[in-house]
């Protein structure tokens, strides 16, 4: 029977300590080093096999065996969360808006989820979702037209067989097998019962479309008719299950998998993305450049570029973290040096940050905070307002 899961906030060590085998903790650690992330950590205690989790800057959930699973929810509001990605992507947010009367509590994972399981929904029950899908095959009959080039370079024309290319009218299409392949997807990491039976009444609308493996960049070459265009939002929430999904069958006998939002990401692109829409300047986002001095050669790459008149006059780094290190301070002065500028900023979400000014000899570095619980324009145009006059100081 499984636990209810351990529900903490990002950022935190839990109070509480758990119960995990060894195994378990290797195996999970050993995964987050295949991916190159590690989401949580667990910290030994004194008692053997007893682990306090540290949880950093991911959303999402992790099963750790099949009875636990460890579910991290942002430090602020999820109202507030929905609010960022409205920056980040406003299609996305569009959707979500739709479904404003759903009750949006702690759990944000289970709203997302909820949200994507009732637009599949409407899509299916609303059209006839049946659309050509072009076919690629050998064949002992001749249907279509013949593959000249697939046939001369794979072909070994064993039993009389050919490759065919034909169109056939079917619910097994691209379109469908996307939803199907997300849907896959989210059995791996629903805990509750109630969602779980969601998902599959949703899931046996597509019981005749074949499971494929759908990569987010096919998604993004997707073009859709006025016949089809109901599919488009359900796609991008398909794109948005698959992208963060992560499963894998390498180590041990247990699948390891974990649905996970790196809020780092995210906190770069909400406050590019404002500076962008309010400010009167350009406003650039990473670039690739190579700097040299006399013994060295480096390359930059800040969040955030500030322009007038196509020259660079301030940078900016995102740190999404309660404190600021002597790293920040060395990234964020190297890039000061990379430009010839002498003023740069170091943003950060508003939580115990102190918002005093570095005064170096040559430069200045100015921190700056944007209070997470204040989503709303006239704070945003205020914040950009206090970015653009260091300027002109």
């Amino acid at each position: 029977m499984s636990n209810p899961p351990i529900s903490l906030p990002e950022y935190t060590l839990s109070e509480n300590e758990y119960h995990f085998l060894k195994e378990d903790i290797d195996r999970i650690n050993a995964e987050f080093q295949a991916k190159g992330h590690s989401f949580i950590e667990f910290i030994p205690t004194s008692t053997r096999n007893k682990y306090k989790i540290k949880t950093k800057s991911w959303v999402g959930s992790i099963q750790i065996n099949q009875n636990t699973t460890v579910i991290v929810n942002p430090r602020f509001s999820p109202n507030s969360f929905l609010k960022m990605l409205n920056y980040v992507d406003h299609d996305l947010t569009t959707i979500f808006e739709e479904f404003s009367h759903f009750e949006l509590e702690k759990d944000l994972l289970d709203y997302l989820i909820r949200v994507f399981l009732k637009k599949a929904q409407d899509l299916f029950e609303q059209l006839k979702w049946k659309s050509y899908s072009n076919i690629v095959e050998r064949r002992s009959t001749i249907k279509g037209k013949i593959k000249v080039k697939e046939n001369l370079n794979y072909n070994k024309f064993l039993n009389e067989k050919c490759f065919c290319e034909y169109s056939e009218y079917s619910m097994d299409n691209i379109f469908n097998q996307t939803i199907k392949y997300a849907l896959h997807k989210l059995f791996y990491i629903i805990h509750d019962p109630a969602l779980m039976n969601q998902l599959k009444l949703t899931y046996s609308f597509l019981q005749n479309v074949s499971l494929q493996s759908i990569s987010t960049f096919e998604i993004d070459r997707f073009s859709y008719n006025r016949f089809i265009e109901a599919y488009k939002p359900v796609h991008l929430l398909s794109k948005f299950f698959i992208d963060n999904i992560y499963i894998s069958h390498s180590f041990g006998n247990q699948d390891f998998y974990c649905f996970f939002i790196n809020m780092y990401d995210l906190f770069e692109k909400f406050v590019r993305n404002v500076l962008r829409k309010y400010s009167r300047f350009q406003v650039l986002g990473q670039p690739t450049d190579k700097f040299r001095d006399l013994n060295n050669e480096w390359q930059i790459k800040p969040d955030i570029r500030i322009l007038k008149d196509n020259k660079e006059v301030l940078v900016l780094d995102t740190k999404y973290k309660d404190e600021i290190s002597d790293s920040d301070k060395d990234q964020i002065y190297n890039y000061l040096r990379g430009y010839n500028l002498n003023k740069g900023v170091l943003i950060y979400p508003k939580v115990k940050i102190k918002t005093t000014p570095f005064f170096l000899p040559d430069s200045t570095i100015y921190i700056k905070t944007i209070d997470l619980s204040q989503i709303e324009s006239g704070y945003l145009k205020q914040f950009t307002e206090e970015i653009e006059n260091l300027i002109n100081l």
